[in-house]
């Protein structure tokens, strides 16, 4: 009877998961349940199949919870299906309950003297002697938390890991999206961090259900969200799985997804850098150099004297993003080391790399050969187009305006790399862009030079660079870097602008994932650093070193 009745639940729900427009977690909630009694039609243990199928009712009930809680017409349909596999369940439920433990009172412990005398062992020390047990007052009910099932594997953890890779894959797009604003990535990481919350506080006993997914999980994505939760969770060995995870990848020659360096990113934990530090020194870690080397060289875990080395590896994938990390952390007498590795670079994204670091740290000559070497290269123009961007000045313009059209160029980031330097004429080349750059592309670069307001300056205030429609100045760029309407790839360039402008090394350092207080934090502390300087630079003119660009 029972059997029948586990058949027809399964008959109603089979349906019910290829419905279209269901919410991923109800969707997730009812193939575990159509799972869970396949097994329990098969289950020839009587034991066995009642635990299964009250697993199922379990599931069915929270399925319920969501279809209730849900805005989607599609979860609604799914309640006639759900409410009718239950009724055939339901019945079960009663007939399976096991027995009621009795609950005996324990029996007096036996006299001193009958008791075994323990064993010495020379390694160990004697053990305490063995308490005796008595009834415990029971306590009162913890109403300031609610309760959740005995079971966490079925299904909350997999609704939190669900969570988790949606709110990664939201950081990953602010991250990578060219008009993603410094409100747009707040946004995502708060949301991020509610869920990473939600996965702390159901607490360690979730370990075993966390790594169960992990072992099971079908894409290197999933079991890395996994990992990363495991990492949250406090479990000791989170971090070597996540690490060997990735090095199984690269042993194996597959090729990491996408999300990995957001989901590396969130950590800052000394324990997470360094067991990347260790994966990358490893003989062979050299391949994840693109994915490691940038996050380690953010959080200061590599020196300066480490990356100037990492330029000269055989490898671009390591040789390119420490040339890049250099441009922030590297010395002003680095520059010349560079310039001279660049001239000999065999790959043109080694050269560009490198001469974009140089041109950061103060090489006016390595700024000259940028503009001589533009042309030629712009197929791999993104590192020299960043660097007149930082650097250059209103001759650099037309330079840049002029790549747009050129087959493989991202015409998006090269615009916004344009209006960078804050020329008016780009304006006026706007309209010709059409065709190649979105609309919103359009318009932020715009904004970036005129402002939010639409009068065109007059010809004479056309002659000096602008910002966001005042003459630039060291004050106004460093505002720029808290504002939340400010595109979050701008606020980075900004950040390395204002050494390569003034010639003078930040006080402290900006990461990309730094909260809103801690970057109004770091603005005040800057602004109160670059006073001086502030007033030494002429507003609306261009400089390189602390001196007018040429």
């Amino acid at each position: 009877m029972a059997s029948e009745q586990v058949r027809l639940a399964s008959k109603a729900l089979g349906p019910l998961v290829r419905r279209h427009g269901t919410s991923p977690a109800l969707k997730v909630t009812l193939r575990q349940a159509v799972k869970t009694l396949a097994r329990a039609l098969v289950e020839t243990d009587t034991k066995t199949q009642a635990e299964t199928i009250r697993q199922t009712i379990d599931e069915l009930r929270f399925g319920l919870h969501l279809i209730q809680n849900s805005q989607r017409p599609a979860d609604h349909a799914q309640l006639q299906g759900t409410t009718e596999a239950l009724s055939f369940l339901a019945p079960l439920e009663g007939a399976m309950a096991p027995e009621p433990v009795r609950i005996l009172a324990p029996a007096p412990p036996p006299p001193a003297s009958e008791l075994p005398k323990p064993q010495a062992h020379p390694f160990l020390s004697p053990p305490a002697q063995t308490p005796v047990l008595r009834p415990v007052p029971a306590k009162a009910e913890d109403k300031t938390r609610p309760s959740e099932p005995q079971s966490l594997d079925f299904p909350t953890v997999r609704l939190r890991l669900i969570g988790l890779t949606r709110k990664f894959k939201s950081l990953r797009v602010a991250l990578t999206e060219p008009l993603t604003t410094l409100r747009d990535l707040d946004v995502a990481c708060a949301e991020l961090d509610k869920i990473v919350q939600a996965v702390k506080w159901l607490g360690v006993k979730c370990v075993p259900a966390f790594l169960k997914a992990s072992e099971n999980a079908e894409t290197v994505a999933d079991r890395l969200i996994a990992s990363a939760a495991l990492i949250h969770l406090g479990s000791l060995g989170g971090v070597e799985k996540m690490m060997s995870m990735l090095e199984g990848v690269v042993a194996e020659e597959q090729p990491l997804p996408p999300i990995a360096a957001t989901i590396l990113r969130t950590f800052t934990d000394a324990t997470v850098l360094d067991g990347m530090l260790k994966l990358l020194l490893k003989p062979g870690g050299d391949a994840l150099g693109s994915l490691l080397l940038p996050l380690l060289a953010e959080q200061g875990v590599l020196s300066s004297e480490q990356l100037l080395k990492l330029t000269n590896h055989p490898r671009d994938a390591l040789a390119v993003p420490a040339a890049e990390a250099l441009a922030w952390s590297g010395d002003a007498y680095n520059a010349p080391l560079l310039l001279a590795s660049a001239r000999k670079a065999t790959t043109p994204g080694r050269a560009n790399a490198l001469l974009f670091a140089a041109v950061a740290l103060g090489s006016a000559e390595a700024l000259v050969e940028v503009r001589a070497q533009l042309p030629e290269r712009a197929a791999s123009s993104h590192h020299l187009a960043e660097a007149l961007a930082i650097a250059g000045d209103d001759s650099d313009a037309p330079r840049l305006i002029a790549l747009a059209e050129k087959p493989g160029i991202d015409a998006d980031h090269l615009l916004l790399a344009v209006a960078n330097l804050g020329c008016v004429a780009t304006v006026q080349a706007l309209p010709a862009l059409v065709s190649h750059v979105r609309r919103e592309t359009l318009e932020r670069a715009r904004r970036m030079i005129l402002g939010s307001g639409s009068t065109h300056p007059s010809d004479e205030a056309s002659a000096i660079r602008r910002l966001h429609g005042e003459p630039w100045s060291v004050s106004g760029l460093l505002s720029r870097l808290a504002a939340p309407d400010e595109p979050l790839q701008s606020q980075r360039r900004l950040a390395l602008e204002i050494r390569v402008r003034t010639g003078l090394v930040p006080p402290t350092k900006s990461s990309l994932l730094m909260s809103a207080a801690a970057r109004a934090e770091l603005v005040a502390n800057w602004t109160a650093y670059f006073a001086k300087t502030n007033a030494k630079l002429k507003p609306g003119d261009w400089y390189y070193q602390g001196h007018p660009a040429s």
